[in-house]
């Protein structure tokens, strides 16, 4: 069977062309309802002088609705795969390893993954959580003794690592805001994802150094591109079941592109379910309440 090549620069900006108009309208209502939530909805339009008071009910039924939700714990459910006590334990157990790996993964956020989501779902009428990621890092690996290392050195950094390997948590799952993420809103489960941030031209630069050994690769320097290392720069990724790809808006070439370890688009797409669709509307028309 032939190898698929990665996406191409155009390819990657037809896909936000195409995705960008699905949205627009939606997220024009999204940056509405935020001005009520953040109290910032013009009171007297037409009479900006005037003394006004912003209430805080809309910012009270949104908090208090997401306390209420306790989405911050979530609820993992295993069905037995057969009749029998020794299923049953099985099953549980399952159901025990999930959760407790689904709690560690929001204290990696900066946010209670879950409870923003909770959030989401009743502000927005939709939640995009990205993962489960597969995260390698360094301190996973066991230690190895160095040439200059003494044994007890060793010895305390062999016992560190058991006592990291109790608890460790190779996953990541994070709430990622839903206006960052361009998804096809009549599937489930995505067969791509692209995301759109913001990035200080540094990090770009340190990003692109990292990944230098992809077969797709084109450096970025903050001198080359006559910029600030604080610059802001939008960084588009294109995830699809084969590949990552990642360019910058307005760039004619891919910054780099790489195989996709995961295998899946690391997004999903969850509607409330308040609203309706129109007869005739659009995909996101309605979904979000």
């Amino acid at each position: 069977m032939p190898r698929i090549p990665p996406p191409t620069a155009q390819q990657v900006k037809d896909a936000v062309a195409q995705l960008d108009p699905v949205w627009r309208a939606t997220h024009g209502v999204w940056e509405e309802v935020d001005t009520f939530y953040h109290r910032e909805f013009a009171v007297f339009p037409k009479h900006p002088k005037r003394p006004f008071y912003h209430s805080a009910r809309p910012t009270s039924i949104i908090d208090h609705a997401a306390d209420t939700q306790l989405a911050f714990l979530p609820k993992v459910r295993r069905q037995p795969l057969g009749e029998g006590p020794a299923n049953k334990e099985a099953a549980d157990r399952v159901e025990a390893a999930v959760k407790a790996i689904l709690i560690s993964c929001q204290l990696f956020d900066s946010n209670l993954t879950w409870k923003l989501g909770g959030r989401y779902l009743i502000h927005y009428g939709c939640f995009i959580p990205e993962g489960p990621m597969w995260v390698d890092q360094e301190d996973s690996q066991k230690p190895r003794k160095r040439k200059d290392e003494d044994a007890e050195s060793f010895r305390n950094r062999e016992r560190d690592f058991d006592i990291a390997q109790r608890g460790y948590n190779p996953f990541r799952i994070r709430a990622i805001h839903p206006s960052t993420v361009l998804l096809d809103p009549t599937e489930k489960t995505p067969s791509f994802s692209i995301t759109r941030t913001q990035r200080y031209a540094k990090d770009i630069e340190t990003l692109s150094m990292r990944k230098s050994d992809r077969v797709i690769y084109n450096e970025f320097t903050v001198a080359g591109a006559d910029m600030k290392p604080m610059d802001l720069v939008q960084l588009i990724v294109y995830t699809d079941n084969r590949s990552i790809t990642a360019q910058l808006e307005g760039e004619d070439k891919v910054l780099y592109s790489e195989k996709n370890p995961w295998g899946f688009p690391p997004h999903a797409l969850g509607f409330s379910g308040f609203g309706m669709q129109r007869m005739g509307g659009g995909a996101t028309d309605g979904q979000t309440g």
